[in-house]
């Protein structure tokens, strides 16, 4: 049978003075691959073919078939070329060609950037996707507050910054256990200037008990020593601490990392991309964390970007503390990544695999572009105990073509990272669907609900029945899932048409929706502790009279974290009528007390680092949809009926978690709320003094939670909702 021309392009990297394309191709013969310009001319173009054992596999093809390419073309002025035409032909009349113009080079070279030309470009393309209004609210948006956040990034670093006499102190410091840091630093044929400046920050760090590992696979078959072997006997000559190896031949990534590991003799293991640099005190601040908190097996910290030439700093990603159902969603932690021998010892007895190097195989070749992503997953699995700081001590460098600088760029990466996180859940036992989403290294898991349980759920009601109608309708005809009771718990109606309503509900659905009856004055604690105790189910879900359902499988959604025996609730993404958002989870802190992050940005917004986005384990969630397991809600003798109007479902989920079980927030579970954006003034003095109350109660019950939210981190600010950086401000 004959193999019809296949062509797939894994990177399609461009700039101004050239592009890059990588991926791979086959059909009956060896496939030729050729360049053109605007006006037909064949240009000079580097072409690499090599074997690709993944390809060959897949569509049986020879083992020696050169599948891989690698076409790469360098010009002083690649937009004079366009449009460039890029052909793959098979010599038997089959062809295929992938065509770049004036408008892919807009939307990738000048849309691709930081600076006005590139704001333009991606303005018109949201344009002609979105139209004038939403256009205009995203670029005033953008003017007002996110541009002018990250453009006062380094101004506000740069105050940061230590001082020498600090510096100086810190290498004056001894701490009890003083444990020995080996840096792995997989090479490349590295830049000089970018391998010089990562040692000399090594060298200048204020802990002085570490050890510089540097495993060099440049060789090439062709070569009989690496080119980086001179640059490489000059370095390893400034320290006694720096060591090299030279590999005989390019192992990738992972297989050159694992050769840096098999040197390494420390007592924790830190891992750097060879390119990027670190703050002087880096490991000072590690070590800090290892004496201070029990010697945790796992250390991450915050990181930003740098450009080429180590001049501009910025995308600063000030992360939250270890949640699991984030990392399932990105790869968050990364950067500075710090792992104990003890750990990678425990993980290497389970797993027993060598590499095709001969190497203990830590990272694994099958995952490369996302190979750190796969390593990170298998070691929180067996960690004993994972550690946040929640400063940037590492600088991850933008050079065109890295997935830091252009992550679409990677997508074959992206993939990887799908396939690590359904590898992680398949060894826990799992039964979980994972896919990318829209944003590149976002993804989305589903997972499989055990059973069908009843769901109880419980609306607090008082006339409006527009509204309630509205609200019963949408969970009646779209839910997807149908076990469950509707119980709604009316409080002081007085309209006739209200309870003829509930006559109705009563007659058309009989024992799936009831009506039961709470004679007291409003308090939404306790009308729902009422409503909770003549519930049938395995699990409640609060729920406002003013929601709408937007995603027919919300209990799905919601259930599928709910029945994970470690959580207590779960929470979902909420909408104003006009599409902005109204939750996305609570951060405790925000307003003195806690707010909904991101409220009432555009509803396209991910968020910051995509958070909108993310399936996440969170502090708290509104009880305007809120899923409780019933035993959890008994555990915590149900909401907090000293909080008759505010911050019931805030203190409701640190009581949950104070008990040990974690909230999740999924955005996957939407509805539409139709609470006023302007909720108006507690003008009233007795609603102004019970207020005051509530917030009084909460700051005295909860200082520690509200001044450090885990999941949010201590540089973000609190006066506003929208995770800008902390100036100096007081709650």
């Amino acid at each position: 049978m004959s193999l019809l021309l296949t062509v797939n392009t894994e990177v399609y990297t461009v700039s101004q003075n050239g592009l890059l394309m990588v991926g791979w191709a086959f059909s009956d013969g060896q496939v030729e691959i050729s360049v053109y310009d605007k006006k037909n001319n064949r240009l000079d173009t580097a072409v690499d073919r090599h074997q690709r054992a993944d390809v060959a596999d897949k569509y049986g093809l020879s083992e020696d078939y050169q599948a891989g390419f690698r076409v790469e073309l360098v010009c002083e002025d690649l937009k004079s070329l366009l449009p460039i035409t890029v052909e793959f032909s098979d010599g038997h009349g089959q062809s295929e060609r992938s065509v770049f113009d004036r408008a892919a080079y807009n939307a990738e070279v000048l849309g691709g950037g930081r600076g006005i030309r590139a704001f333009f470009y991606r303005g018109v393309r949201f344009f002609k996707k979105n139209g004038f209004k939403k256009t205009v609210k995203k670029t005033l948006g953008k003017l007002s507050g996110d541009e002018r956040r990250d453009l006062s990034y380094d101004a506000w670093r740069r105050q940061r910054l230590l001082s020498e006499e600090e510096l100086r102190l810190q290498r004056e410091t001894h701490f009890e256990y003083e444990p020995l840091i080996s840096l792995v630093v997989p090479l490349y044929r590295t830049q000089e200037v970018y391998l010089r400046e990562l040692v000399d920050l090594i060298i200048s760090q204020t802990y002085g008990n570490w050890e510089l590992i540097l495993a060099d696979g440049s060789r090439s078959d062709q070569d009989d020593v690496s080119p980086m072997r001179q640059l490489l006997s000059d370095i390893s000559g400034l320290d006694g601490r720096i060591h090299v190896t030279e590999l005989e031949r390019n192992a990738a990534i992972s297989g050159n990392t694992n050769a840096a590991i098999e040197l390494a003799t420390g007592d924790y293991i830190a891992f750097m991309d060879h390119d990027d640099t670190l703050e002087a005190d880096a490991f000072f601040e590690c070590v800090r964390a290892i004496n201070e908190h029990d010697r945790p097996e796992l250390i991450y910290t915050d990181q930003d970007k740098i450009d080429e030439h180590s001049r501009e700093y910025f995308e600063p990603f000030f992360k939250g503390d270890f949640s699991i159902n984030m990392l399932r969603s990105m790869n968050y932690m990364c950067h500075l990544l710090v792992v104990s021998k003890s750990l990678l010892d425990r993980l290497f007895e389970k797993e027993g695999v060598l590499d095709s190097e001969g190497h203990r195989e830590f990272l694994r070749a099958e995952f490369d572009g996302a190979q750190d992503y796969d390593f990170i997953l298998r070691c929180v699995e067996e960690a004993r105990g994972i550690y946040h700081i929640p400063r940037i001590l590492y600088h991850w460098r933008t050079i065109v073509g890295s997935t830091a600088d252009n992550p679409v760029a990677k997508k074959y990466a992206f993939a990887a990272g799908r396939r690590a996180i359904a590898e992680h859940y398949r060894r826990l036992g799992i039964d979980a669907e994972v896919t990318e989403t829209e944003v590149h290294g976002v993804y989305r898991s589903q997972i499989a609900l055990t059973g069908q349980p009843l769901v109880s759920i419980l609306i607090p009601t008082c006339d409006h029945v527009d509204d309630l109608k509205l609200c019963v309708e949408s969970l009646m005809d779209r839910l997807t899932y149908k076990n469950f009771e509707i119980i709604l718990i009316e409080n002081n109606s007085k309209d006739q048409a209200t309870f003829d309503y509930y006559k109705k509900l009563e007659a058309d659905y009989g024992d799936r929706i009831k009506t039961v009856y709470y004679e007291g004055g409003f308090n939404f604690s306790a009308i729902n502790n009422f409503g909770e105790k003549t519930a049938a189910g395995e699990y409640v879900l609060l729920l406002n009279n003013d929601t709408e359902v937007m995603s027919p499988d919300l209990l799905e959604e919601l259930l599928m974290y709910g029945q994970d025996p470690e959580v207590g609730a779960v929470g979902a993404r909420l909408f104003y009528p006009d599409g902005d958002l109204q939750h996305a989870g609570i951060v405790m802190g925000i307003g003195g007390v806690a707010g909904h992050i991101h409220q009432r940005s555009d509803g396209e917004f991910t968020g910051y680092f995509n958070r909108i986005i993310a399936q996440q384990d969170i502090s708290g969630v509104t009880a305007a949809c809120m899923l409780v397991r019933r035993s959890v809600y008994e555990l915590v003798g149900g909401l907090n009926e000293d909080l008759a109007v505010a911050f019931n479902d805030v203190d409701f989920c640190l009581r949950i978690r104070e008990t040990g079980y974690r909230i999740v927030y999924n955005p996957y579970a939407t509805m539409t709320h139709y609470e006023s954006k302007s909720r108006g003034y507690e003008d009233d003095p007795e609603k102004i003094s019970r207020f005051a109350g509530e917030i009084t109660y909460m700051k005295n019950r909860w200082r520690g939670a509200l001044e450090n939210d885990p999941y949010y981190n201590v540089n973000l600010t609190l006066k506003d909702v929208n995770s800008g950086l902390k100036k100096e401000e007081t709650a």
